[in-house]
């Protein structure tokens, strides 16, 4: 979550802040300076929640509100040191409303927040319109029938493992590279990468290169995933841990069929994968190619919400808080 309202010192406007480069004194200080009634923080690492709560302690009484992306916050709470695991706990329980963005983050919160009101609105709001992809990505698009994989920022969890799934969507790839040959694969890297992810990016392209896939991938930056998603392009999502991915809502509601990992609840019409498993991302993968030849297509997610739907129900949480706060 990349957002940081910039009005912290107005009173009269929500102070909105998550993904502060993961840095908790960041959010410490932020919280503390701000004069907002209104504080809306999104959940991104123990510290940071510790951080922001601490903060709210130090400055004049608002409304907390705290937005939950991913059912991996229970593992945060658990994980030791115990003692920064309950300060953990403590800090979430600070927060005048929670805001799980499925019903499953929902029902894991509250046997731990059973005092707390906890809200299910889903962190998606549809695109106007898809700014127009690169030349040259376009006519690549063109030349077969494109597997897409994005992330907004490369993460490796503790293990050295991508968190995103692209090595594991790179071997499956190369597994169907010889029997498919229309197959064309594009990665999506919203950030442009530090060094550790450079190099890995470098040993996926050269892993492609040796089996013989060279020409038939690219591996992209900066570029609009609605872009990619308005072409006939099938998305996957290989990820090793998740939360509601906002790229599974725009496929669905652009009529894109999507392969992705079982590692947490999907919107119907998504066909699961076991994680970490290439052979079975390979099945699906061609199952997938084979029934778009066949003339399978997927509806249009129905009920997907509207700007004015979700900040609609972001406001009403708001001045209920607020009016508890006064």
């Amino acid at each position: 979550m990349g957002v940081l309202s910039h009005y912290g010192d107005r009173p009269d406007v929500p102070y909105v802040l998550g993904g502060l480069s993961r840095n908790p004194l960041r959010y410490f200080s932020r919280i503390r300076a701000s004069n907002a009634r209104v504080v809306h923080f999104h959940y991104s690492t123990r510290g940071s929640l510790i951080a922001t709560a601490l903060g709210l302690e130090t400055r004049s009484r608002c409304a907390r509100i705290v937005t939950v992306h991913s059912p991996t916050i229970m593992r945060d709470l658990r994980r030791p040191p115990q003692q920064v695991a309950r300060l953990a706990l403590w800090s979430l329980r600070r927060f005048d409303h929670v805001i799980a963005v499925t019903q499953e983050i929902e029902e894991l919160l509250r046997p731990v927040l059973p005092d707390q009101p906890i809200s299910v609105i889903p962190a998606f709001v549809p695109q106007a319109s898809a700014r127009d992809l690169p030349a040259a990505l376009a006519s690549f698009v063109e030349t077969g029938d494109v597997f897409v994989a994005a992330a907004w920022r490369l993460k490796f969890l503790p293990n050295g493992d991508d968190l995103y799934g692209f090595d594991v969507l790179t071997r499956a790839f190369i597994q169907i590279a010889g029997t498919s040959p229309s197959a064309r694969l594009v990665l999506l890297i919203g950030e442009e990468p530090g060094l550790r992810g450079r190099r890995y990016l470098r040993s996926l392209r050269a892993l492609l290169d040796t089996h013989g896939a060279r020409g038939r991938y690219v591996i992209s930056h900066g570029v609009d995933l609605a872009s990619l998603l308005a072409r006939d392009v099938i998305l996957i999502r290989p990820t090793r841990s998740d939360g509601d991915a906002v790229s599974i809502r725009e496929a669905l509601r652009s009529s894109r069929r999507v392969v992705a990992t079982d590692v947490v609840a999907r919107p119907a019409g998504v066909r699961l994968v076991p994680a970490g498993d290439p052979n079975a991302l390979a099945t699906a993968m061609v199952e997938e190619l084979d029934a778009g030849r066949f003339g399978r297509t997927v509806r249009a997610a129905e009920g997907a919400d509207s700007l004015p739907e979700y900040f609609a129900g972001l406001l009403r949480i708001y001045r209920r808080c607020l009016e508890a706060a006064d």
